[in-house]
């Protein structure tokens, strides 16, 4: 974790340190903790689903 945050700063950007900033800016959002197990199987599938097309775009660009 150090060295991505040293990168994104040698990018002149300022790298988030708050747990609550990464849920806030992420596409994947936190499930209700009561949840049925075939909703939490859909909540990973969305979830990876989500980071592949967010990696599918970093190789294409």
């Amino acid at each position: 974790m150090d060295a991505i945050a040293e990168r994104i700063l040698t990018l002149n950007y300022h790298p988030i340190s708050r747990f609550s900033d990464y849920l806030e800016i992420s596409s994947i959002k936190e499930p209700l903790s009561l949840i049925q197990d075939t909703e939490m199987v859909n909540n990973l599938l969305n979830g990876s689903s989500v980071l592949l097309k967010q990696k599918k775009k970093l190789y294409i660009c």
